[in-house]
């Protein structure tokens, strides 16, 4: 059972899918090992992990990207994703 409430998990993954589709796309192709992803949707997550699923050739396969720590409010569950994406654009040296 997650941390989140289903409310909160829905705010949250709609706003990554409808405004940030790109960062949403570099985190899976840098940090979710799944570097020829054509696209990437936030799906889910918990204290743990953000869960996404990437699109490649057509086939959709899922792909868990861990938080620095282990997560307890939603402030924290938008700072650990933009901390995820500074840790992308490093990672492919952007």
């Amino acid at each position: 059972m997650s941390t989140f409430s289903d409310d909160v998990v829905t705010a949250i993954t709609n706003y990554m899918n409808t405004s940030q589709p790109g960062i949403t796309l570099q985190i899976v192709r840098a940090l979710g090992g799944v570097a020829d992803a054509e696209s990437a949707t936030m799906t889910s997550f918990d204290e743990k992990r953000a869960v996404f699923t990437a699109t490649v050739a057509g086939q959709e396969s899922r792909v868990e990207v861990p938080w620095s720590h282990e997560l307890h409010s939603r402030d924290e569950v938008r700072a650990d994703l933009f901390l995820l994406y500074e840790r992308a654009t490093a990672a492919q040296g952007n």
